[in-house]
């Protein structure tokens, strides 16, 4: 069966395939008519662009209908030329990425020598495909206020869309823009670049996009796209950059931020350091008039900021002294289980190395609340560069190249308490997308494409000082570093893994679009080579918690030195590659000119990824491994009996129809009425592959409970560090502390789509749109614990766990399978009004009322059910649930003083005011016990419900003081899972405007314009309080420890010729 699908997608491949490649181009169709309202068949209709003279052209079908695809979007004018009618050329045609354009002609009698020229602007109303989506285009994208000037961000405004994350920079491979649209995971969208893969390398979200100047626009589909596409189950965003034309055209940019005109953020006492400067240019024209044009930008930015540090409530001084006689939390003495005397801790109870790390690295508070706040230096740096040269090889062959590199450096550290093992970090992208575009006949066109993403990541300690500088008993840490130290409720000393990842995804694809009559015929199909090198010392410094257990108080247990746990592993290799490939057929048929069906079948192939030399393996119940004779029962490798390199089976059943109708019902073009249903697969993201590679024998990693203590965690048991995986010196070390496999039976996700669409043209060329979007998942990837401990009421407790996992042979303890068993549901009713550029006032806004549920929200696949043994009682709000979800968008030129003279007109004409209005209903707050209370070994207890959470609040600092009722909450009981479920109530919601104001002067002859822009992030200064702390344990436990970004002023100047 494998040898005949890949022989059927090779054979696809030398098909001449192509045609109107939707990721980067649109198309123009209609009716030509005489003025008595008959079809005229056997008209010759060309689309011709105003910028580039490229043209294309058809013929009628015996209905008068035509339909031409592929088109690069820009501006264009469409002619009909009919022996015996006079000649009719319609302009004004302004066409947008996968936008299906209805242009109606009418040709009157007379002489095909005669011209008949209109200028009509087409409704931007989707009369021919069932697709739900809407396009962000370069007037949008050019004039409205980015904070950071991230295009990305703009994917807010579209319906449907419920969070978006668009970092003016990206400093590592797995920090880049990531976006939650209508029912899907983050991680779960297709991300077109200029028609080729834009995403990193391992949890499949997106990489930024160049500066706003460079890019022509871009799309973003939320529902039901056609079976060329949708290789996830969320959305697709299809971005295209700018390309050349027939004039030399450019921009020149400066914009400048500081911290002088900025709000103070609601926990800060001072105001962030900032000095910002993003700078670039453009420049595109002609190397051969109408035949070659080539396009570059650069944009650089250096940020000098610091970073709020606010959410660390640190010991005071009579605290570090040992007197908790003012604490809230008295601590017992673990040996008396007594209350110290006075509750005092005597001196000779510290542990030594708390006390030097103390000293050294933990502050006394600062600010109200008994919280640390701080301004940490954050710099960064970056530089983008674009370069794209498009030639018209002959009248029938097109071919462009475009190159882009993104790099970018940050100096920063983790946790909340600075200065502690301060990071760098850096990133390099590189994305190559090679298209090249035949035109065999007016019915037959093909495209191919290539595309090369190599993304490079690296993070650098930048302090060599360890543990075992400040006394301790810790030999093992292969990097020196220092260990990261949490103190649950008072602060994190956090550190960064010494990490570098660095890998390519190479693509090939092929696409036919047949016109055969009424139907548009699509087939082709994709190759994807996929190979990721990730090298690191994930926890090999050691992670040491300490939350109470000991004493009743976190801080008292970290001045004895009595951790709750440490977790160490040794240095890792994560070396995966792997193939994916599928192939689709679509016919949109015109069944009559205002009916399209649209119809299409799509399979996509699953074939696991690899790791390089096998380092990788699995489990298999009652088998011995034949590769590695001493590993534990059930632990078998490639190479065993059955167990293949990418440890389960392809999945080879992925056949997904595709089934839209989108009806005319005046057959104006002006009113649609449209309803789809798809089934969706998903991808698997490359990371599955790589967690059981640092599984024993290739990692070794203990997860020691209770250990001695901070000073010596090792005593009185085998310490296994250091160690480096070789085949020669593999080992085991029992009990393991951790072992994760990927489920046999693994399938691929999928998604039932549904959508039902009106879209009508309103005057004043105003659309407006209403949708129903609903998804049905099911088969997402999760993790469970598949050995959890067995309670023995009186004789369980946190130190004797593992003993008592009895599920697995005992060599094992955590066991932890990735599975695909998750469901999703997502309901939603999207509503749109817009208005494309005209007399100077363009706008888009939108309102999504939307449900989202699910049973796994977790993108990095670390949180696992509560209880394994009922996974269904996981359903509850996704994480991503936003009920309510409202942007706007727009864009006034003011008309007044334009025809004046003089001062006037250089002082007050040309003036124009752009912005964007965002709000939201609160991200689901998950209420955690914080501890294994139920003492199973699971660790994502829920506690009791016991009370109504939700509360009102008089002001803001009664939120922040106590956004929920805490004693609502209490902890659950030994053998006991809680019975709150997940995501109870929503956090505070978001709100915050953007504006700018911007001023325009012409400048003599042919130096083009100048424009002033003053700019302001969240103007009102609005205050986005962060979601409360919702661990149980935790002395913050329903306090707001964080708010978002303040009121940012950003000035600039750009030129533009």
């Amino acid at each position: 069966m494998s040898r005949s699908l890949t022989y059927l997608f090779a054979l696809l491949l030398a098909l001449p395939f192509t045609a109107h490649g939707q990721t980067t181009t649109a198309s123009v169709g209609g009716v030509v008519r005489d003025v008595s309202g008959a079809s005229i068949p056997g008209t010759k209709v060309t689309a011709l662009n105003l910028l580039t003279s490229f043209s294309r052209t058809t013929t009628t079908d015996e209905s008068g209908g035509y339909l031409i695809t592929n088109l690069p979007i820009g501006d264009y004018a469409v002619t009909a030329e009919r022996d015996g009618f006079q000649r009719y050329t319609q302009a004004g045609i302004s066409l947008v990425v996968g936008q299906n354009a209805r242009v109606d002609l009418q040709l009157q009698v007379g002489s095909i020598t005669e011209d008949v020229n209109v200028v009509v602007e087409v409704p931007d109303v989707d009369t021919r495909s069932a697709t739900v989506g809407e396009v962000v285009d370069r007037v949008r994208i050019q004039e409205l206020p980015l904070n950071g000037r991230n295009p990305m961000e703009l994917a807010a405004v579209v319906p449907g869309v419920i969070s978006v994350s668009a970092p003016a920079v990206v400093t590592n491979a797995r920090s880049g823009p990531q976006l939650v649209v209508a029912g899907g995971r983050d991680t779960s969208n297709e991300y077109r670049f200029d028609g080729t893969s834009h995403k990193n390398l391992t949890q499949n979200t997106a990489l930024n996009l160049p500066a706003p100047d460079a890019l022509q626009e871009f799309r973003v589909v939320t529902s039901n796209v056609s079976a060329e596409y949708g290789r996830y189950t969320g959305g697709t965003v299809i971005a295209v950059t700018r390309s050349g034309t027939n004039q030399f055209r450019g921009t020149a940019w400066e914009y400048f931020r500081n911290d002088g005109l900025n709000g103070t953020n609601y926990f800060a006492t001072t105001k962030p350091e900032l000095n910002q400067n993003q700078y670039g240019f453009t420049l595109g024209g002609p190397v051969a008039r109408n035949r070659a044009f080539f396009f570059g930008s650069y944009q650089g930015i250096q940020v000098e900021e610091t970073r709020l540090f606010a959410t660390a409530t640190p010991p005071t001084a009579e605290m570090r002294a040992g007197d908790f006689s003012n604490a809230a939390r008295k601590p017992i003495d673990p040996l008396t289980k007594l209350p110290f005397p006075n509750n005092v801790i005597p001196s000779s109870r510290f542990d030594p190395v708390s006390i030097e790390v103390m000293n050294r690295y933990v502050p006394l508070p600062n600010a109200t609340g008994g919280r640390w706040v701080e301004q940490v230096p954050q710099p960064t740096n970056g530089n983008q560069y674009l370069g794209r040269f498009d030639y018209n090889i002959s009248g029938s062959n097109t071919a462009n190249i475009r190159y882009f590199r993104d790099s970018t450096e940050l100096f920063t550290q983790n946790g909340n308490i600075s200065p502690y093992a301060p990071n760098r970090r850096a990133l390099t992208v590189a994305n190559w997308a090679i298209q090249d575009t035949h035109t065999f006949s007016p019915t037959l066109l093909n495209e191919l494409k290539l595309g090369v993403n190599r993304v490079d990541s690296k993070v650098f300690v930048l302090d060599d000082t360890q543990l075992s500088d400040l006394g301790a008993n810790f030999p093992g840490v292969i990097t020196p570093q220092l260990p990261t130290i949490g103190v649950t409720g008072f602060f994190n000393l956090a550190t960064q893994d010494v990490f570098g990842e660095d890998g390519g995804i190479y693509q090939i694809g092929n696409v036919l679009r047949w016109f055969r009559g009424r139907h548009a015929i699509s087939a082709g199909g994709e190759f994807e080579w996929t190979q990721m090198f990730n090298r690191g010392s994930s926890a090999n410094q050691g992670v040491f918690s300490f939350d109470g257990y000991a004493t009743g108080n976190a801080f008292a247990d970290f001045l004895i030195g009595k951790p709750v746990s440490l977790d160490q592993a040794s240095p890792y290799e994560r070396l995966v590659k792997g193939w994916d490939w599928y192939t689709f057929v679509q016919d949109d048929f015109r069944v009559s000119n205002n009916l399209t069906l649209n119809v299409g079948l799509r399979y996509q192939y699953f074939q696991p990824y690899g790791a390089v030399y096998d380092r990788t393996n699995t489990f298999r119940d009652g088998q011995q491994s034949q590769v590695t004779t001493a590993s534990p029962p059930g632990m078998v490798f490639p190479g065993d009996p059955g167990i293949s390199r990418g440890l389960v089976a392809g999945d080879k059943n992925n056949f997904a129809p595709r089934l839209g109708a989108a009806w005319d019902p005046r057959g104006d073009g002006r009113l649609s009425i449209r309803a789809a249903y798809g089934l969706y697969y998903e991808d698997f993201r490359s990371d599955l592959w790589t967690y059981p590679a640092v599984n024993q024998p290739f990692v070794i990693r203990e997860f020691v409970n209770n250990p001695a203590s901070f000073q010596d965690p090792y005593a009185g048991r085998v310490n296994p560090f250091p160690y480096v995986y070789s085949p020669d010196t593999a080992k085991f070390q029992y009990p393991m502390g951790l072992f994760t496999v990927i489920a046999p039976e693994l399938a691929m996700a999928h998604m039932h789509q549904m959508s039902f669409s009106i879209e009508h043209a309103l005057p004043f060329k105003m659309v407006a749109k209403a949708a129903y979007v609903g998804k049905r998942a099911d088969d997402l990837i999760r993790m469970e614990q598949r050995n959890p401990a067995t309670y023995i009421p009186g004789q369980s407790t946190l130190a004797n766990t593992d003993a008592r996992r009895l599920g697995m042979p005992s060599q094992y303890t955590s066991f932890r399978e990735i599975t695909a068993s998750a469901g999703a549901r997502y309901d939603s009713m999207q509503l749109s009004l817009s208005r494309r550029m005209s007399q100077g006032l363009t706008f888009m806004s939108s309102y999504t009322l939307g449900k989202f549920r699910d049973q796994y929200s977790s993108a990095n696949l670390g949180q696992t059910s509560q209880d394994p043994a009922n996974p269904d009682a996981e359903w509850s709000r996704s994480d991503e649930d936003r009920r309510h979800v409202f942007n706007a968008s727009f864009l006034y030129e003011f008309p007044f003083f334009r025809n004046s003279g003089g001062l006037a007109h250089v002082l007050l004409a040309d003036w124009a005011l752009s912005g964007m209005v965002s709000m939201s209903s609160g991200e689901p707050v998950n209420v955690l016990s914080g501890r294994d209370f139920s003492l199973t070994g699971v660790g994502f207890d829920r506690p009791d419900l016991v009370g109504d959470p939700v509360i009102e609040h008089s002001n803001d600092a009664d939120m922040v003081a106590k956004y929920f009722n805490t004693a609502a909450f209490v902890a659950n009981q030994p053998g006991q899972y809680g019975n709150a479920g997940r995501n109870l109530f929503s956090g505070p919601g978001y709100s915050a405007t953007n504006l700018s104001l911007t001023k325009a002067f012409v400048l003599p002859g042919r130096l083009g314009k100048m424009q002033f822009r003053a700019e302001a992030f969240n103007v009102f200064n609005q205050v986005n309080f962060g979601p409360p702390e919702a661990r149980l344990i935790n002395a913050n436990f329903g306090r707001i420890l964080t708010a978002g970004e303040p009121r940012i002023m950003q000035l600039a100047l750009r030129w533009s010729y």
